[in-house]
């Protein structure tokens, strides 16, 4: 930025100045000094005359007015003037002239209103008086004009140096991104030059300022505050964008996301949404805030390996929630097995297998009676809890025998399907049909789910 020097004081001074910041001389006419106004009259040299005062009153001759003294320009005395008043003698007035003050009145008579002078004439003492007040007027005219410049040059320096100094400076403090002084300093100008819009326009480069700066948020606030000011909205997008990425880099991946969901069409916005969403239900598994991260990838659809991700989360779940009255880990877990997920099929077993518990042995319903010997004449009941299976679950149960003499039975099926709960399995009439022939030793029941897995066993000792 080119400087001007002042040639009154050798300031220097930004380019485009009209007044020195240092002394207010203006700068556009260099050094000149300011000449003593001409206080003369249009038309008339010094020591002259108008043509007002060089012609003869009505009762005087040319000879009378030549005959006046020259006026040299100086207010006479009050004893000139006095002089001049009283100048002539009584004795000359002629027949009818009024007379001075403390005179009596001769034959002239100073007629009344509205009639004609009769005889005598007044005397006519104007002409000093008139003389007299012309000095008065030019020595009132001098001083008038004197307080008239002063004036002027006061109001010029209040309304035009020193707004012009200011307006330099700010535009100085701008140049220099000193922006919240230069904002002030134009606010303070008010209408002065284009103040009012080098407001905005120090708020806009503030902004940009900011936003080179990587101040996203503050940059954001002056160009919202700036609405249609130029472009500040795109500029406003631009400083949101940029924030979107930083907050990515800074691994904020769900604020991230929120700001490009915010943007939507703006640039590649909702690519960059997805990334961060993408990263951030990364971020949720490796916190094992599983149910957070199965909503992301669920919402993010094919996007990437969201679908493994999803599944990975569900197991990540399900091995956290290993409860098998759990509605959300068995629709999960079968999932997870149709799909042949990991170890999901080995989990559902184990976690969804039918178990027997207290398996007990008495010759009646009563469930509370255990006893370690019934009679091969009597009735035997197996008591025993079921255990195990998916929310809600049932099964039939599949039972095999074997008798005392080792002999044994099929997998004999119930007739309906069993809920977790107390279950018991019966010989009401005995285990043999001619109980008096059968054998005395160790009876066993060997139980199994609908799978026909093994889910349980137990034996009771036959007696006679």
């Amino acid at each position: 930025m080119s400087l001007l020097n002042c040639a009154n004081c050798g300031g220097q001074n930004p380019e485009g100045s009209v007044f020195c910041m240092h002394c207010g001389n203006n700068l556009t006419i260099g050094e000149k000094k300011m000449e003593d106004p001409d206080l003369s009259v249009p038309g008339q040299t010094p020591g002259s005359t108008t043509g007002a005062d060089v012609l003869p009153a009505d009762n005087e001759t040319a000879a009378d007015v030549a005959s006046q003294p020259e006026d040299d320009g100086v207010p006479p005395s009050d004893e000139e003037i006095q002089a001049d008043t009283v100048s002539q003698p009584a004795e000359e007035l002629q027949q009818g002239v009024v007379p001075q003050q403390g005179q009596g009145f001769q034959q002239g008579v100073v007629p009344q209103q509205g009639q004609g002078f009769q005889q005598g004439i007044a005397v006519s003492t104007s002409v000093p008086q008139k003389k007299s007040l012309k000095k008065l007027w030019i020595i009132l005219a001098s001083v008038f004009g004197g307080i008239l410049i002063v004036t002027g040059l006061t109001l010029t320096v209040i309304f035009v140096v020193l707004p012009g100094i200011k307006y330099n400076n700010a535009m100085t403090a701008l140049n220099e991104q000193r922006f919240d002084e230069a904002y002030q300093a134009f606010i303070e100008l008010d209408d002065y030059k284009d103040s009012q819009t080098m407001v905005k326009e120090t708020l806009y480069y503030k902004a940009l300022y900011l936003l080179a700066k990587k101040q996203y948020k503050e940059s954001m606030a002056v160009f919202n505050e700036l609405g249609d000011y130029k472009d500040s909205s795109t500029q406003y997008q631009n400083a949101y964008y940029a924030y979107g990425l930083d907050l990515l880099d800074q691994e904020a991946y769900l604020d991230a996301a929120e700001v490009f969901k915010y943007l939507g069409d703006y640039s590649d916005s909702k690519d960059q949404y997805k990334l961060a969403y993408y990263k951030y239900g990364k971020q949720l598994i490796k916190e094992e805030s599983f149910e957070d991260a199965i909503t992301v990838f669920e919402s993010l659809g094919n996007y990437s390996d969201s679908k493994k991700l999803l599944k990975k989360a569900k197991y990540g779940y399900v091995v956290n929630h290993m409860d098998n009255t759990d509605l959300v880990t068995y629709e999960y877990l079968k999932e997870l097995k149709s799909a042949n997920y990991e170890k999901s099929k080995k989990l559902y077993e184990s976690l969804y297998a039918w178990k027997l518990k207290n398996i007990h042995f008495s010759d009646s319903e009563d469930n509370s009676m255990t006893m370690k010997a019934i009679s091969k004449y009597d009735a035997i009941y197996c008591h025993f809890e079921l255990t195990g299976g998916p929310p809600d679950g049932s099964t039939y149960l599949y039972c095999k025998a074997t008798w005392p003499d080792g002999s044994s039975s099929s997998k004999i099926r119930s007739n309906d399907k069993y809920s977790p709960g107390l279950v018991w399995w019966a010989w009401q009439e005995g285990i043999y049909n001619d109980p008096e022939y059968g054998e005395t030793g160790t009876f066993t029941l060997v139980f199994y789910d609908g799978n026909k897995k093994v889910i349980g066993k137990g034996s009771v000792r036959i007696v006679d």
